[in-house]
């Protein structure tokens, strides 16, 4: 039976009813609430009302004597009632149930230092029993118990980190397109593609605990947000990688990705890195400070301009030492400039230079010329982009430059 349906059955409210509840240490916190049978039997009997539960039940009991008015003796010579020892009251009165009523109720602080009270007008000093419904005319004041606030919902642990990762990648992301060198370019794409699928799982996992969990958790739709930006961004990174290793050109890739800046370093840098492990990680261009003659049975790199072909000790006797060695057009799908734009480039860059060495203050004249080392046109498309500064003497042992300078 429900908090509602007794409380239909006694005509009153079913606020009185819960009142009464937790006065006796019922749980029943709202109108719906079942009550079991030992709730019902301590709420009836609160009223005086007869009640059929087991505890009522046995054998037929005999029949009542009179009971007499209260301080009239029983009439002389006649048998006293079964109840007359037992407190004065019969076994299925209100007054038969206060032990058990006692032991069922919770006392409160409120009720420290009074007099308890074992049933709605009745006293535990023995006083007389009042009429009438005890749940509508019991003037005693109850607190109620602290209600049962819902509880509140919270955003998944999941979720808080897809969205860190998120603001990770982002961040990762964003510098590669400012920075200008291809091996920065690759660690953040790196790092950014890392925390872009750190980001899926995390937010993949928040989802489903969501859903399984939408009383306790929120954030559904940052779940679902988070889920869509971090594929999109893992599309968008894994075109821009395939746009920088692939053997097309970059302008070729979908949405015009491999137009932007840091598709153009990487892929350079990648080419190159190829290059050099093809030449057993050896760069294309000469070190500087080595030196080399010229022979006529030997070639050093086909797909470069050079003058010296093989590399000997300075000490030895050698016609060309390099001084300076610089990089041109890191955009791999850059067109070939020519011999001529690539020649003048390196006489304008390390033209002062030779003039420093060639003609040095306090000391002689050095005979010698500036030469410029090129790539063909085939190296400049195997990502070779060096120009290398050479001197160009008469056979002569000793660096030029020394180790010092």
């Amino acid at each position: 039976m429900k908090v509602s349906e007794i409380a239909e059955e006694f005509g009153v409210p079913a606020s009185a009813v819960l009142d009464q509840c937790q006065r006796f240490g019922i749980d029943a916190q709202w109108a719906g609430a079942a009550l079991s049978e030992r709730d019902l039997e301590i709420l009836r009997s609160e009223m005086g009302l007869e009640t059929s539960s087991p505890l009522n039940s046995g054998p037929p009991m005999p029949e009542r004597a009179h009971r007499p008015s209260p301080g009239q003796a029983p009439a002389p010579g006649g048998p006293s009632p079964a109840w007359v020892g037992a407190g004065g009251a019969p076994p299925t009165s209100v007054l038969s149930m206060i032990d058990e009523v006692e032991d069922l109720a919770e006392p409160t602080d409120d009720h420290v230092g009074a007099p308890p009270t074992t049933g709605a007008g009745v006293a535990s000093t023995g006083g007389p029993l009042q009429t009438g419904n005890s749940l509508g005319s019991s003037k005693e004041t109850v607190p109620p118990r602290p209600g049962r606030s819902p509880l509140e919902r919270r955003y998944e642990g999941s979720l808080r980190t897809a969205m860190g990762s998120l603001l990770l990648a982002a961040v990762s992301l964003g510098g590669a397109e400012i920075i200008e060198s291809p091996w920065a370019v690759w660690g953040l794409w790196v790092i950014g593609g890392w925390c872009l699928l750190v980001a899926l799982w995390h937010a993949n996992s928040a989802r489903r605990h969501i859903v399984t969990h939408p009383e306790k958790l929120k954030g559904l739709g940052l779940t679902v947000a988070s889920i869509v930006v971090s594929i999109g961004a893992l599309i968008m990174l894994g075109t821009s990688v395939y746009a920088a290793v692939g053997e097309t050109p970059a302008a070729d890739a979908p949405a015009g990705l491999g137009n932007r800046d840091s598709v153009g370093y990487a892929r350079w840098g990648f080419h190159r890195f190829v290059l050099v492990a093809d030449n057993g990680w050896t760069a294309p261009a000469k070190a500087v400070g080595t030196c080399w003659k010229d022979s006529e049975t030997s070639s050093r790199d086909v797909d470069r301009e050079e003058y010296g072909t093989n590399k000997v000790e300075c000490r030895s006797a050698h016609t060309v030492e390099s001084i300076a060695v610089f990089n041109v057009g890191r955009e791999f799908d850059a067109p070939y400039p020519g011999a001529d734009a690539l020649k003048a480039e390196g006489v304008k860059r390390c033209g002062p230079l030779a003039e420093t060495i060639l003609n040095p203050k306090d000391q002689p004249r050095v005979e010698g010329m500036l030469g410029v080392e090129i790539p063909t046109a085939e190296g400049w498309e195997e990502a070779d982009r060096d120009i290398s500064c050479v001197l160009l003497t008469q056979p002569r042992k000793g660096k030029i430059v020394s180790d010092e300078d």
